[in-house]
Protein backbone atom coordinates (compact mmCIF):
# COMPACT_ATOMS: atom_id res chain seq x y z
CA UNK A 1 0.00 0.00 0.00
CA UNK A 2 2.72 2.55 1.02
CA UNK A 3 5.57 1.18 -2.21
CA UNK A 4 4.10 4.15 -3.86
CA UNK A 5 5.53 6.88 -0.65
CA UNK A 6 8.60 4.73 -0.27
CA UNK A 7 11.61 7.35 -0.20
CA UNK A 8 14.31 8.24 -3.11
CA UNK A 9 16.98 10.46 -2.43
CA UNK A 10 14.93 13.09 -4.58
CA UNK A 11 11.56 13.10 -1.94
CA UNK A 12 13.57 11.70 1.46
CA UNK A 13 12.72 14.91 2.87
CA UNK A 14 10.80 18.44 1.50
CA UNK A 15 12.39 20.71 4.35
CA UNK A 16 9.60 22.42 4.02
CA UNK A 17 6.40 22.54 6.22
CA UNK A 18 4.07 23.92 4.33
CA UNK A 19 2.54 20.56 2.51
CA UNK A 20 2.33 18.90 5.72
CA UNK A 21 0.17 21.66 7.33
CA UNK A 22 -1.77 21.86 4.05
CA UNK A 23 -2.31 17.91 4.52
CA UNK A 24 -3.13 18.39 8.52
CA UNK A 25 -5.81 21.39 7.52
CA UNK A 26 -7.85 19.41 4.96
CA UNK A 27 -7.79 16.60 7.89
CA UNK A 28 -8.85 18.59 10.36
CA UNK A 29 -5.92 20.06 12.42
CA UNK A 30 -5.70 16.36 14.64
CA UNK A 31 -2.57 17.58 16.02
CA UNK A 32 -3.77 20.52 17.74
CA UNK A 33 -6.80 18.03 19.40
CA UNK A 34 -3.58 16.41 21.06
CA UNK A 35 -1.17 17.15 24.57
CA UNK A 36 2.30 16.88 23.29
CA UNK A 37 5.71 15.57 24.67
CA UNK A 38 7.84 17.13 21.39
CA UNK A 39 11.29 15.33 21.26
CA UNK A 40 14.02 15.96 19.48
CA UNK A 41 17.96 15.76 19.16
CA UNK A 42 20.90 14.25 17.66
CA UNK A 43 20.97 10.60 19.97
CA UNK A 44 18.86 9.46 22.54
CA UNK A 45 15.55 10.64 21.27
CA UNK A 46 14.03 7.05 20.92
CA UNK A 47 14.36 5.66 24.06
CA UNK A 48 13.47 9.18 25.99
CA UNK A 49 10.45 8.82 23.96
CA UNK A 50 9.67 5.73 25.38
CA UNK A 51 10.80 6.71 28.77
CA UNK A 52 8.07 9.56 28.63
CA UNK A 53 5.40 7.44 27.07
CA UNK A 54 5.78 4.31 29.80
CA UNK A 55 5.88 6.95 32.42
CA UNK A 56 2.59 8.45 31.16
CA UNK A 57 1.25 4.76 30.81
CA UNK A 58 2.12 3.75 34.45
CA UNK A 59 -0.06 6.90 35.59
CA UNK A 60 -2.76 5.66 34.48
CA UNK A 61 -2.53 7.84 31.11
CA UNK A 62 -4.19 6.84 27.35
CA UNK A 63 -0.98 7.90 25.84
CA UNK A 64 0.01 7.58 22.54
CA UNK A 65 3.38 7.37 20.99
CA UNK A 66 4.92 7.66 17.44
CA UNK A 67 9.01 7.06 17.15
CA UNK A 68 10.92 7.38 14.22
CA UNK A 69 12.20 5.28 12.08
CA UNK A 70 11.28 2.25 13.52
CA UNK A 71 13.06 -0.98 14.41
CA UNK A 72 11.38 -4.07 13.54
CA UNK A 73 8.11 -3.18 12.62
CA UNK A 74 5.92 -0.28 10.85
CA UNK A 75 3.10 0.03 12.89
CA UNK A 76 5.77 0.05 16.27
CA UNK A 77 4.80 4.22 14.74
CA UNK A 78 1.61 4.27 16.10
CA UNK A 79 1.25 3.00 19.50
CA UNK A 80 -0.79 3.28 22.61
CA UNK A 81 0.12 2.64 25.52
CA UNK A 82 3.23 1.31 24.51
CA UNK A 83 1.70 -1.19 22.45
CA UNK A 84 1.45 -0.65 18.97
CA UNK A 85 -1.69 -1.23 16.86
CA UNK A 86 -2.34 -4.59 15.65
CA UNK A 87 -1.69 -4.91 12.33
CA UNK A 88 -5.20 -5.61 11.26
CA UNK A 89 -6.16 -2.69 12.93
CA UNK A 90 -3.42 -0.23 11.64
CA UNK A 91 -3.99 -1.51 7.73
CA UNK A 92 -7.68 -0.85 8.15
CA UNK A 93 -6.97 2.65 9.92
CA UNK A 94 -4.52 3.34 7.24
CA UNK A 95 -6.41 2.47 4.36
CA UNK A 96 -9.17 4.65 5.65
CA UNK A 97 -6.79 7.42 6.00
CA UNK A 98 -5.59 6.40 2.56
CA UNK A 99 -8.99 6.79 1.08
CA UNK A 100 -9.03 10.59 2.75
CA UNK A 101 -5.76 11.51 1.32
CA UNK A 102 -6.56 10.41 -2.32
CA UNK A 103 -9.87 12.03 -1.95
CA UNK A 104 -8.27 15.45 -1.34
CA UNK A 105 -5.78 14.85 -4.31
CA UNK A 106 -2.63 14.69 -2.01
CA UNK A 107 0.64 13.08 -2.65
CA UNK A 108 2.86 13.53 0.40
CA UNK A 109 6.20 12.15 1.18
CA UNK A 110 6.48 8.91 2.75
CA UNK A 111 7.14 10.60 5.98
CA UNK A 112 4.73 13.36 6.09
CA UNK A 113 2.12 10.52 5.15
CA UNK A 114 3.50 8.52 8.25
CA UNK A 115 3.18 11.60 10.51
CA UNK A 116 0.15 12.81 9.46
CA UNK A 117 -1.75 9.34 10.01
CA UNK A 118 0.18 9.35 13.80
CA UNK A 119 -1.74 12.59 15.01
CA UNK A 120 -4.78 11.37 12.51
CA UNK A 121 -5.03 8.16 14.81
CA UNK A 122 -4.28 9.75 17.98
CA UNK A 123 -6.94 11.90 17.18
CA UNK A 124 -9.22 9.21 16.88
CA UNK A 125 -7.91 7.20 19.57
CA UNK A 126 -8.50 9.93 22.11
CA UNK A 127 -5.32 9.76 23.35
CA UNK A 128 -4.69 11.96 26.81
CA UNK A 129 -1.23 12.78 25.55
CA UNK A 130 1.38 12.00 22.61
CA UNK A 131 4.64 11.67 22.62
CA UNK A 132 6.45 12.65 19.28
CA UNK A 133 9.85 12.04 18.17
CA UNK A 134 11.08 14.51 15.59
CA UNK A 135 13.01 12.72 12.67
CA UNK A 136 15.28 15.26 11.15
CA UNK A 137 16.55 17.98 13.12
CA UNK A 138 12.84 20.24 14.51
CA UNK A 139 12.45 23.30 13.04
CA UNK A 140 11.57 21.91 9.18
CA UNK A 141 10.45 18.56 10.75
CA UNK A 142 7.57 17.17 9.78
CA UNK A 143 6.57 16.70 13.77
CA UNK A 144 6.89 20.45 13.87
CA UNK A 145 3.27 21.48 13.53
CA UNK A 146 2.02 21.88 16.56
CA UNK A 147 1.17 25.09 17.95
CA UNK A 148 -0.32 24.89 20.77
CA UNK A 149 1.50 26.57 24.29
CA UNK A 150 0.83 23.58 26.50
CA UNK A 151 3.13 21.45 24.24
CA UNK A 152 6.29 20.27 26.49
CA UNK A 153 9.73 20.05 24.95
CA UNK A 154 12.42 17.51 25.50
CA UNK A 155 15.83 18.19 23.71
CA UNK A 156 17.92 15.28 24.20
CA UNK A 157 21.88 15.39 23.49
CA UNK A 158 22.77 18.00 20.81
CA UNK A 159 25.85 16.19 18.41
CA UNK A 160 26.75 16.16 14.61
CA UNK A 161 24.09 14.92 12.24
CA UNK A 162 22.48 15.38 8.98
CA UNK A 163 24.91 18.05 8.43
CA UNK A 164 24.14 18.88 4.52
CA UNK A 165 20.06 19.26 6.46
CA UNK A 166 21.42 21.03 9.73
CA UNK A 167 24.32 22.97 9.55
CA UNK A 168 28.16 22.18 10.36
CA UNK A 169 28.37 23.32 13.56
CA UNK A 170 27.24 22.72 17.02
CA UNK A 171 25.11 26.04 17.49
CA UNK A 172 23.49 25.59 13.69
CA UNK A 173 22.33 21.85 14.72
CA UNK A 174 21.49 23.19 18.06
CA UNK A 175 19.17 26.01 16.48
CA UNK A 176 17.79 23.55 14.28
CA UNK A 177 16.73 20.64 16.85
CA UNK A 178 15.21 24.04 18.97
CA UNK A 179 13.13 25.01 16.29
CA UNK A 180 10.12 22.93 17.86
CA UNK A 181 10.29 25.37 20.62
CA UNK A 182 6.69 27.27 20.09
CA UNK A 183 5.24 29.98 22.19
CA UNK A 184 5.06 29.64 25.61
CA UNK A 185 6.06 25.85 25.84
CA UNK A 186 8.08 24.53 28.52
CA UNK A 187 11.57 22.83 27.84
CA UNK A 188 13.09 20.38 29.18
CA UNK A 189 17.17 19.26 28.95
CA UNK A 190 19.94 18.12 30.44
CA UNK A 191 23.08 20.71 31.03
CA UNK A 192 25.44 20.51 27.67
CA UNK A 193 27.88 22.41 26.32
CA UNK A 194 28.19 26.12 26.81
CA UNK A 195 27.94 26.62 23.09
CA UNK A 196 24.74 24.32 22.72
CA UNK A 197 23.28 25.60 25.90
CA UNK A 198 23.74 29.34 24.73
CA UNK A 199 21.43 28.26 21.67
CA UNK A 200 18.71 27.06 23.96
CA UNK A 201 18.18 29.78 26.12
CA UNK A 202 18.05 32.57 23.08
CA UNK A 203 15.60 30.27 21.36
CA UNK A 204 13.48 29.57 24.73
CA UNK A 205 13.66 33.74 25.37
CA UNK A 206 12.46 34.42 21.62
CA UNK A 207 9.29 32.04 22.56
CA UNK A 208 8.90 33.49 25.89
CA UNK A 209 9.37 29.75 26.59
CA UNK A 210 10.29 28.26 30.26
CA UNK A 211 13.59 26.53 29.79
CA UNK A 212 14.24 23.68 32.60
CA UNK A 213 17.73 22.33 32.79
CA UNK A 214 18.43 19.17 34.89
CA UNK A 215 21.24 20.32 37.20
CA UNK A 216 24.78 18.80 38.69
CA UNK A 217 23.38 20.30 42.12
CA UNK A 218 21.14 17.27 42.46
CA UNK A 219 23.44 14.46 41.61
CA UNK A 220 23.31 12.24 44.17
CA UNK A 221 19.93 13.31 45.49
CA UNK A 222 16.65 11.62 44.63
CA UNK A 223 17.85 8.68 43.54
CA UNK A 224 14.47 6.99 43.46
CA UNK A 225 14.17 8.99 39.80
CA UNK A 226 17.40 7.67 38.57
CA UNK A 227 20.91 10.01 38.57
CA UNK A 228 19.77 13.47 38.20
CA UNK A 229 21.75 14.72 34.68
CA UNK A 230 23.89 17.62 34.78
CA UNK A 231 27.15 15.89 32.97
CA UNK A 232 28.38 16.13 29.63
CA UNK A 233 29.87 12.69 27.58
CA UNK A 234 33.70 14.54 29.05
CA UNK A 235 32.76 14.51 32.67
CA UNK A 236 35.39 12.45 33.83
CA UNK A 237 34.95 12.90 37.74
CA UNK A 238 31.00 11.94 37.80
CA UNK A 239 31.66 8.88 36.00
CA UNK A 240 34.42 7.93 38.17
CA UNK A 241 32.04 8.78 41.61
CA UNK A 242 29.40 6.47 40.36
CA UNK A 243 31.39 3.75 39.04
CA UNK A 244 28.77 3.46 36.08
CA UNK A 245 29.19 2.33 32.64
CA UNK A 246 27.96 5.67 30.38
CA UNK A 247 25.08 3.07 28.28
CA UNK A 248 23.45 2.30 32.80
CA UNK A 249 24.07 6.82 33.37
CA UNK A 250 22.06 7.89 30.41
CA UNK A 251 19.26 5.61 30.75
CA UNK A 252 18.93 6.93 34.23
CA UNK A 253 19.73 10.24 33.23
CA UNK A 254 16.59 10.22 30.35
CA UNK A 255 14.22 8.27 33.11
CA UNK A 256 14.83 11.53 35.65
CA UNK A 257 14.08 13.63 32.37
CA UNK A 258 10.65 12.42 31.24
CA UNK A 259 9.70 12.57 35.03
CA UNK A 260 10.16 16.44 35.43
CA UNK A 261 8.81 16.89 32.10
CA UNK A 262 5.65 14.72 33.21
CA UNK A 263 5.55 16.53 36.87
CA UNK A 264 5.24 19.89 34.66
CA UNK A 265 1.83 18.27 33.13
CA UNK A 266 0.08 17.19 36.40
CA UNK A 267 1.01 13.69 35.82
CA UNK A 268 2.97 12.20 38.54
CA UNK A 269 4.10 8.82 37.61
CA UNK A 270 4.69 5.70 40.09
CA UNK A 271 8.01 5.23 41.89
CA UNK A 272 10.07 2.56 40.29
CA UNK A 273 9.74 -0.80 41.82
CA UNK A 274 13.33 -1.81 43.67
CA UNK A 275 14.25 -4.25 41.28
CA UNK A 276 14.76 -1.76 38.38
CA UNK A 277 16.53 0.86 40.41
CA UNK A 278 19.28 -1.51 39.98
CA UNK A 279 20.74 0.03 37.26
CA UNK A 280 22.49 2.34 39.03
CA UNK A 281 24.76 0.04 40.36
CA UNK A 282 25.70 -1.31 37.13
CA UNK A 283 24.08 -4.12 36.97
CA UNK A 284 22.77 -5.65 33.46
CA UNK A 285 20.18 -7.15 35.15
CA UNK A 286 18.96 -3.72 36.27
CA UNK A 287 19.42 -2.17 33.21
CA UNK A 288 17.33 -5.42 31.10
CA UNK A 289 15.06 -4.59 34.16
CA UNK A 290 14.90 -0.76 33.26
CA UNK A 291 14.69 -1.21 29.77
CA UNK A 292 11.88 -3.77 29.55
CA UNK A 293 9.62 -1.92 32.32
CA UNK A 294 9.79 1.48 29.90
CA UNK A 295 8.69 -0.67 26.95
CA UNK A 296 11.76 -0.32 24.84
CA UNK A 297 11.57 -1.94 21.87
CA UNK A 298 11.79 -6.03 22.11
CA UNK A 299 15.10 -6.01 19.76
CA UNK A 300 17.11 -3.89 22.57
CA UNK A 301 15.79 -5.42 26.10
CA UNK A 302 18.35 -7.69 26.25
CA UNK A 303 21.52 -5.65 25.90
CA UNK A 304 24.67 -7.57 24.70
CA UNK A 305 27.85 -6.39 26.64
CA UNK A 306 29.26 -4.92 23.27
CA UNK A 307 26.87 -2.15 24.38
CA UNK A 308 24.32 -2.72 21.99
CA UNK A 309 21.67 -0.18 22.48
CA UNK A 310 18.09 0.95 21.52
CA UNK A 311 19.47 2.62 17.81
CA UNK A 312 22.01 -0.32 17.35
CA UNK A 313 19.90 -1.36 14.48
CA UNK A 314 21.00 2.00 12.33
CA UNK A 315 24.57 -0.19 12.08
CA UNK A 316 23.21 -3.81 12.81
CA UNK A 317 25.07 -5.11 9.72
CA UNK A 318 28.21 -4.46 10.95
CA UNK A 319 27.09 -4.68 15.12
CA UNK A 320 28.39 -8.04 16.29
CA UNK A 321 25.89 -7.39 19.77
CA UNK A 322 22.96 -6.86 17.67
CA UNK A 323 23.35 -9.97 15.54
CA UNK A 324 23.86 -12.36 18.49
CA UNK A 325 21.47 -10.45 20.54
CA UNK A 326 19.05 -8.45 19.19
CA UNK A 327 18.62 -9.58 15.29
CA UNK A 328 15.43 -11.97 14.32
CA UNK A 329 17.36 -14.95 13.91
CA UNK A 330 18.98 -14.39 17.68
CA UNK A 331 15.34 -13.76 19.21
CA UNK A 332 13.80 -16.80 17.27
CA UNK A 333 16.49 -19.36 19.06
CA UNK A 334 15.64 -18.17 22.67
Amino acid sequence: MLEAYWPSRTTLHRMSLDYIRSLLDYLGNPQERLRIIHIAGTSGKTSTAYYAAALLTAAGKKAGLTVSPHVDLLNERVQINMTPLPEALFVREMNEFMACVEQGGFTPTYFELLYAFAFWEFARQQVEYAVIETGVGGLLDNTNVVTRSDKVCVLTDIGFDHTSLLGTTLPEIARQKAGIIQLHNAVFCWRQSAEVLAVFRAVTRQKQADLHILDAAQLGRNLSEGVPPSFTLNSNEILEALQEPLQSIVSAVKQALCRRAARHIGVRPPEPPVESRSHVHGSRLGRSATCAASGLPSTCRSLPTSGCSVSCWRSRSSCSGWRATCSPAARAAR
